[in-house]
């Protein structure tokens, strides 16, 4: 499954034989320097580790941030972040 925003793009699928749940996260150079990517990076392995129990066991999420991502408050991009993996990748 696919969903896309303007400051994320999201992209998995859910193995339910698989106990564990995954995150990958790709900060092209499009997004800036080293800097930038870690810190895009960073929030978004927070982001994961903090919604870590609603998700689903199995879920495999890979997230590509885009430059909007780093101009929103952390809040704002966790709620973008929620609203994207909702249908898919959360216990209901």
């Amino acid at each position: 499954m696919r969903f896309r925003d303007n400051a994320l793009w999201v992209q998995g699928y859910v193995d339910e034989s698989v106990g564990s749940k995954k995150i990958g996260i790709i900060a092209t150079k499009r997004l800036g320097g080293a800097v930038r990517r870690n810190l895009a990076k960073r929030r978004m392995r927070e982001l994961f580790r903090q919604s870590q129990h609603l998700v689903k066991p199995g879920s495999h999420i890979v997230v590509l941030p885009r430059t909007e991502s780093l101009a929103l408050s952390y809040g704002e991009l966790r709620k973008r972040f929620l609203k994207l993996i909702a249908s898919t990748f959360m216990e209901k």
